[in-house]
């Protein structure tokens, strides 16, 4: 398959009428003075730690250090939203916006792209090493592919069935590569994980309702964020040690939830996928992304809807945690 440059689309609605739907409730509280969190968060607020925050409708990135935003950028053209965002080590920024996967320079300046065909969406990219990206693209079945920068090519490595095919944007979501060297991934249409190695066995699997995010930690244990609302950790048998709900945060308004993250103290970070709030006193506003610690407490949260507003939150990374690629890998690739 030939690298080509990003393609128009006809732009479906669907991401954005998800978050229209979820608008009155929260507009409701709103305006009825019920706080959608704490008025006092906890933690440091947008100064907690140096991050990349992606929005959802907007396109929007942005990185902020030392509570600034000290660089942003928007997607154009991406129908709906970034959906797999990361710091890379040498500072550049993969990106997976359904319509396509890209690798962009801090200057904005695209090093590689490919444009998905009409029809087909990628919601997860993984660089291997400082010249390969393997991406997950959904159509009528899902296909593993490897894009060899230096090369200029992208292969089929294999492909993998899907719960409905005639429903592309719900059959897979986020794809991660384990320290062992195999692929983990959420195939959200059939409610189940799995681990495949480089020939396209799954050597492993759990079912987990409509999972959307997926981590690999260093114990064996599998973290798993799903569209149901909850996160668990699961053991290599496929059981629940850990879990975290709404309810675990009940003076918390969490709609959505898409991207969690086991970091390395132990605590799980989340972005929140709220609708934005509706103008008004911010203190009551929800929350955009949180941070919670093995024993359910919500040790940091953040709230920035104005200078600057960030926006819905759909993906944040820790930019001091362990970046993820030049170390990976997929089998014998590197």
């Amino acid at each position: 398959m030939p690298l080509r440059s990003h393609l128009p689309r006809l732009v479906a609605p669907l991401a954005a009428a998800l978050t229209l739907a979820a608008l009155p409730s929260l507009s409701k509280g709103a305006t009825e003075g019920a706080p959608l969190a704490p008025p006092q968060l906890p933690g440091d607020g947008i100064g907690h730690r140096d991050f990349l925050f992606t929005g959802q409708l907007d396109h929007s990135l942005f990185m902020v250090r030392g509570g600034k935003v000290v660089w942003s950028d928007r997607v154009p053209g991406a129908y709906g939203h970034v959906q797999d965002a990361t710091v890379l080590p040498d500072g550049n920024l993969l990106l997976a916006y359904m319509t396509g996967v890209k690798i962009i320079t801090p200057g904005k300046r695209v090093v590689w792209d490919y444009a998905a065909p009409k029809g087909a969406e990628i919601h997860t990219a993984r660089a291997i090493g400082r010249d390969k990206v393997l991406f997950v693209q959904d159509s009528t079945q899902a296909e593993v592919l490897l894009a060899d920068i230096s090369k200029g090519t992208v292969e089929r490595l294999f492909s993998l069935p899907v719960g409905d095919p005639t429903h592309v944007h719900m059959q897979t979501r986020r794809a991660v590569l384990t320290d062992q060297g195999t692929l983990l991934l959420a195939r959200t249409d059939l409610s189940r994980v799995s681990e495949f190695d480089q020939a396209g066995r799954e050597i492993w699997s759990a079912a987990v309702a409509r999972p959307w995010s997926v981590q690999r930690l260093p114990d064996g244990h599998t973290l798993v964020c799903s569209f149901e609302m909850f996160i668990r950790e699961l053991d290599a048998h496929g059981a629940t040690v850990w879990e975290f709900s709404p309810k675990d945060a009940p003076d918390y308004a969490m709609p959505k939830w898409c991207v969690a993250t086991r970091l390395a103290d132990g605590d799980t970070l989340v972005a929140n996928n709220t609708p934005v709030p509706p103008p008004g006193n911010e203190s009551r506003a929800p929350v955009q992304a949180f941070e919670v610690s093995p024993d359910k407490r919500v040790v940091w949260a953040l709230r920035s809807w104005s200078e600057p507003n960030l926006g819905p939150g759909w993906i944040i990374q820790y930019l001091d945690e362990p970046a993820s690629p030049v170390a990976q890998h997929f089998g014998s690739i590197r």
